[in-house]
């Protein structure tokens, strides 16, 4: 069984996957902001949260990048014709 909703589109699954990762951008973000801010920071921890948000926004790269082109690759209807209609 799929993980992800049956209502949802696979465009609308993919955007809400990328609002999920960017959401754990901003918050490593913060958590990174305020390692560094301390008296001594943890350059380990700080090291890892910051590998740990480069990879989240990779992933992200890469499903823009895939959205971007399936949306290209998707055959589109003539000039003057919607999708479903047929030309007399």
């Amino acid at each position: 069984m799929s993980r992800h909703s049956p209502s949802l589109r696979p465009a609308s699954r993919q955007a809400s996957r990328v609002r999920a990762l960017a959401s754990r951008v901003a918050g490593l973000e913060i958590q990174i902001e305020r390692e560094g801010a301390r008296p001594l920071p943890d350059s380990i921890r700080l090291s890892r949260l910051k590998r740990e948000k480069l990879w989240l926004k990779d992933q992200i790269r890469l499903l823009v990048r895939q959205r971007l082109r399936s949306a290209v690759s998707r055959p589109t209807a003539p000039l003057g014709q919607q999708e479903g209609q047929r030309l007399a």
